[in-house]
């Protein structure tokens, strides 16, 4: 059975990194900034990740901002994303 760490890896990986780190349409910052992020998690551990993605890219202001960078750049489903991990990938799976 996989890690918790790699479960929420690639479901990232899947749903948002590759999308946009492959996409002829984002923008060179764009995929720096989210290799970046994506680099970090490599040092996180499973609840640093849920931690980051709650409070970072879930939180409403930065999530409204991101989702409107993403949006200017042809990636529409942020929101999704982050709402469908947050309800997937809580505190309690992580115990379980």
């Amino acid at each position: 059975m996989m890690n918790k760490k790699q479960i929420l890896i690639d479901y990232l990986d899947s749903n948002l990194f590759i999308p946009i780190m492959c996409s002829p349409h984002a923008s060179d910052q764009l995929k720096y900034d989210f290799q970046h992020t994506r680099s970090l998690f490599n040092e996180f551990s499973a609840e640093g990740i849920i931690n980051y993605v709650w409070n970072m890219l879930g939180n409403q202001e930065v999530k409204m901002i991101l989702s409107n960078r993403l949006m200017d750049e042809g990636f529409y489903n942020y929101d999704q994303v982050i709402d469908t991990f947050k309800h997937e990938f809580t505190y309690d799976w992580l115990m379980s």
